[in-house]
C-alpha cells in the first residue's frame, strides 16, 4: 500500500542504514540513493547548497553489501 503501511516497522536514514549493516557484520561497498521526482527549482537549490538537502530529497536507497568474513 505503500511506505506508510502497517508492514513497515522501522524508517532509516542514511546513517543509521549504514550503521545497522556494519553492526550485522556487512561491509557497505556502495549506496545510491532514489530522489522526490519533484520541481527542478528543488534539484537546483539543493545543488546550490552543496547536497546539504539530499537526505531530505530522497525516497529511497539502494545498498550494496558484503558480508564480512
Amino acid at each position: 500500500m505503500g511506505i506508510l503501511d502497517r508492514t513497515h516497522l522501522r524508517f532509516f536514514t542514511r546513517k543509521t542504514m549504514i550503521d545497522l549493516f556494519k553492526n550485522s557484520g556487512y561491509r557497505v561497498i556502495s549506496i545510491t540513493s532514489r530522489s522526490l521526482s519533484g520541481p527542478k527549482y528543488l534539484k537546483w537549490l539543493n545543488q546550490l547548497l552543496s547536497n546539504r538537502f539530499e537526505e531530505f530529497m530522497t525516497i529511497q536507497y539502494l545498498i550494496c553489501a558484503h558480508k564480512i568474513t
